[in-house]
């Protein structure tokens, strides 16, 4: 069972970089960069996912680090988001957001014996 559930945190990491790849492909059209610096943060996310959706799927500790601490990163953006509230927003998505962005850092802390750092 938790090969599946890494195997499909990988699918979902691998189709959530090809998302961010072609939404932004699809912006930088309409709205080119000023220059090629605006577009380094996004390719490194995008080659991040990438790299960890393919090391999940080899059931990788480093992948399932990298995939729980980015998950866990943008938690904290949410929880942030969510503490200041803006009049009219729906602002408590942002804690739903958080529990639900917390659930790899937490299978990954469950499964961490079936996972390997390395090819044995």
């Amino acid at each position: 069972m938790s090969r599946a559930i890494f195997q499909i945190m990988a699918a979902l990491s691998l189709s959530f970089a090809v998302l961010l790849l072609g939404g932004s492909v699809l912006t930088i059209t309409h709205y080119p960069a000023r220059s090629v610096w605006d577009l380094v943060p996004l390719a490194t996310v995008i080659v991040m996912l990438v790299a960890a959706g393919i090391g999940l799927f080899h059931l990788r500790k480093w992948a399932a680090l990298a995939v729980s601490l980015l998950a866990l990163g943008v938690a904290k953006w949410q929880v942030s988001d969510a503490l200041h509230p803006i009049p009219g927003d729906a602002n408590w998505l942002g804690f739903v957001f958080a529990i639900l962005l917390s659930i790899p850092s937490i299978l990954t802390a469950v499964y961490w014996r079936t996972l390997t750092w390395h090819r044995k």
